[in-house]
């Protein structure tokens, strides 16, 4: 995202894919972050929990890989950015 999550910035555009048993999503973030190149994952129902990370401003890309996880409601995410 552009900017810390708490001054709600402008989301990525992203693409998805599907294959097999997993889902990825690649952001391109190759465009100008005027705020700064943020990543931010919510958790909760009511995204009770954010932890976030300031990128650095090289980075282009950012690939989030989901897998079901071993048991119910569980997932097992992978992310990339380079």
């Amino acid at each position: 995202m552009s900017g810390p999550p708490e001054k709600l910035g402008v989301l990525a555009d992203y693409h998805e894919t599907k294959r097999n048993q997993e889902i990825s999503y690649t952001y391109q973030l190759d465009g100008h972050f005027t705020e700064g190149k943020w990543l931010a994952c919510t958790y909760g129902e009511g995204d009770q929990v954010t932890l976030s990370k300031r990128l650095d401003n090289t980075v282009r890309v950012c690939i989030f890989r989901y897998r079901k996880g071993k048991h119910a409601g569980q997932n097992d995410v992978a992310i990339s950015c380079k």
